[in-house]
């Protein structure tokens, strides 16, 4: 099954200052939506996430105005949650094309015949 994956950006949760840098990002929140190739009425969405490692020597600090959507979605893409977050979303695609379950809504008001013998 092939399916198209759109990354939404919806916000920074940061640290005011941090070791003397102004708006630390720790948290990226953002939701990723897959459509069906064969089916483009076909999709699902679902809201994450991500933790960020605090500038240090390994991690360089970045400015919240010079970081780009693609530099957000490539920190997406690498955090170990990002396969998991895509087979769950594979798996609910597929379980609308072919379901598995139903849901039959009880008719409880309907007249009852009772056999009495």
């Amino acid at each position: 099954m092939e399916n198209t994956y759109t990354h939404y950006i919806k916000e920074f949760n940061t640290h005011t200052e941090l070791d003397g840098n102004q708006n630390v990002i720790f948290e990226i929140n953002y939701s990723v939506k897959g459509v069906n190739n064969q089916d483009n009425n076909i999709s699902e969405e679902i809201h994450h996430t991500i933790n960020l490692e605090a500038p240090s020597a390994d991690y360089n600090f970045v400015d919240i105005n010079d970081i780009t959507e693609e530099q957000c979605i490539d920190w997406i893409k690498n955090d170990s949650s990002y396969d998991n977050l895509i087979n769950l979303l594979d798996n609910r695609i597929e379980l609308k094309i072919k379901p598995i379950t139903s849901r039959i809504k009880p008719d409880f008001n309907k007249p009852k015949i009772i056999n009495n013998e």
